[in-house]
């Protein structure tokens, strides 16, 4: 068994409704105890983000 220092690792991600592609090719990295906000404005897909990763 490897050992990565990752909690959550995302990669080459596309997310969307139905044919409507609203985030491309997202990747990004949570190291083990990192704090991360995620903010922007209404409308920005905050919510679809958490939604694709449940």
């Amino acid at each position: 068994m490897t050992h990565n220092p990752h909690r959550l690792e995302i990669v080459n991600v596309s997310i969307g409704y139905g044919e409507k592609i609203v985030m491309r090719d997202l990747s990004f990295q949570v190291p083990h105890g990192a704090r991360v906000a995620v903010v922007g404005p209404n409308g920005a897909g905050k919510s679809t983000l958490f939604k694709a990763l449940v």
